[in-house]
């Protein structure tokens, strides 16, 4: 009966490399996640300061911060405008009138406002996350197959 321990032997070795690679792989997604966060908040930054003239402001009250971390497997990062100008105007709100842009009005109180062409500033950065499954699966594929 030597071949049953062999095999046992095997098997108990081949279920240790799996318990193994389960961190390995979470940490390879949480990775690209992190990656390619911090791109969408370069690229929004660098939009900000190139299309906008932005004083400091608005460039500075965007913000990269970890948005929950639920258990097994669950990461994810928040990239958000945070704060108020002088004005009392929210800056996420400046972000989403600069981004989609607004038509010419006048308001309740006869104040008159000009029409703002959106850039689409945040729209193009976060455009560049489709296919992030893919990329997280390739890194996970990649990890799995070097151990």
């Amino acid at each position: 009966m030597a071949w049953n321990d062999n095999l046992t032997k095997e098997l108990d070795n081949y279920l240790n490399r799996v318990r193994q690679l389960g961190p390995k792989a979470v940490e390879a997604a949480r990775k690209t996640i992190d990656d390619e966060s911090k791109q969408v908040y370069e690229k929004i930054k660098q939009s900000i300061e190139l299309k906008h003239n932005d004083t400091g402001g608005l460039a500075n009250s965007l913000k990269l911060e970890p948005d929950g971390n639920n258990g097994y497997g669950s990461h994810k990062n928040k990239v958000f405008f945070d704060g108020e100008n002088e004005e009392g105007i929210a800056y996420q709100k400046i972000a989403n009138t600069l981004n989609k842009g607004r038509a010419a009005r006048v308001s309740n109180s006869g104040e008159e406002y000009g029409a703002i062409t959106g850039t689409h500033f945040t729209d193009d950065a976060i455009s560049g996350l489709r296919g992030l499954t893919g990329r997280i699966n390739e890194n996970i594929d990649k990890v799995l197959k070097d151990n």
